[in-house]
């Protein structure tokens, strides 16, 4: 596995309800959320045409792991998990 880091931007007046999501979110887990909105988007395009698919397996792979991890921290934890469905709407 190899971490890649890729820079995002914004502007805290333009995209305040970006800015105040971020702010919502438990300390650490931006990175995690940007990546669901993402897979969101990705898989939207695909539905619509917009993009080739991209390969399943290394998607799957990826969702596989962010849901075992995120019901082991359910189990161990009383934070408040927000739905994948939830947290961002992509224009429907």
């Amino acid at each position: 596995m190899t971490t890649h880091r890729k820079l995002f931007s914004y502007d805290s007046l333009e995209d305040a309800d970006i800015h105040e999501f971020f702010q919502s979110l438990p300390d650490r887990q931006a990175s995690k959320y940007i990546r669901i909105a993402i897979r969101k988007l990705m898989k939207e395009m695909e539905e619509k045409g917009e993009i080739s698919p991209i390969s399943k397996s290394s998607t799957s792979s990826t969702e596989s792991k962010e849901e075992n991890t995120k019901a082991q921290h359910q189990e161990s934890s009383n934070d408040t998990f927000i739905n994948n469905d939830d947290i961002l709407n992509l224009g429907k």
